[in-house]
């Protein structure tokens, strides 16, 4: 258990670090890490995250739907505006 906890990335933390605390107890406390539960709290953390990412992709569409259509006008600059100085 302790190689599958040490090779999850970053995102896993959390659940990772409280299952360490409880795969560490004595053998016969009812809260010690069994394997079901080491696999119960990482389908839901894999769930979490999942959803998270599929929430970000539905925001960066809606975001990026408003722009689909490429600029076709002109841009007219004042250039008397700016400062003689010759830097530009």
């Amino acid at each position: 258990m302790i190689h599958i906890m040490s090779s999850l990335p970053e995102q896993y933390d959390p659940v990772v670090d409280n299952l360490e605390i409880r795969l560490m107890k004595k053998d016969n406390d009812p809260d010690k890490l069994m394997l079901d539960d080491l696999q119960e709290k990482l389908s839901d953390r894999y769930a979490c995250i999942i959803d998270k990412e599929e929430h970000k992709s539905e925001i960066d569409k809606e975001l990026n739907g408003n722009f689909h259509q490429q600029f076709k006008g002109s841009m007219k600059i004042p250039w008397k505006v700016w400062p003689q100085s010759g830097c530009m």
